[in-house]
């Protein structure tokens, strides 16, 4: 009798995350799995503190005040320019140059174009945007090593 073997196909994820007094609650309960169910949830949470490693569909971590105010950041792909092959490594922000946190670099189609686009966020505090301030700059590398630069306008969500 032969046994037909299938690869499996990855997960999709899909988080939800809430934040309720000095809490962040991460919910994936909503992500699928094509070719049946996922057995397990494994979260690498990485703060000022701890590393922890979580498990579960949903879990709860403990807030510090900085850890509130990260803003989340889109470069945003074109027709001419891939977002995706910039390094988050090399990233800096603002007039202070704060540095993207890396290790929350993500790929999502942002805008609906069709198109990958790379999210990565910046402690808020780290920007030294001053209050009203209507532009951010960016500099940083492609994954080849070619130096870009970008400014554009700050959109509040």
């Amino acid at each position: 009798m032969w046994k037909l073997c299938l690869p499996n196909l990855v997960p999709t994820a899909i988080i939800n995350p809430k934040v309720e007094g000095d809490t962040l609650i991460l919910d994936a309960s909503a992500s699928t799995d094509a070719d049946g169910s996922i057995v397990s949830y494994d979260w690498y949470i990485s703060t000022a503190d701890t590393d922890p490693a979580l498990q579960g569909s949903s879990i709860t971590v403990p807030l510090t005040s900085s850890e509130r105010t990260i803003t989340p950041v889109a470069l945003l792909s074109s027709a001419t320019f891939d977002a995706t092959d910039v390094a988050p490594s090399t990233l800096r922000l603002g007039p202070s140059g704060a540095p993207a946190r890396e290790t929350s670099a993500r790929e999502e189609d942002v805008n609906g174009d069709g198109l990958l686009d790379q999210v990565i966020h910046v402690k808020s505090s780290d920007l030294g945007l001053m209050r009203g301030a209507t532009q951010l700059c960016m500099t940083g590398k492609l994954s080849g090593g070619r130096p870009i630069s970008a400014c554009d306008s700050i959109t509040k969500r």
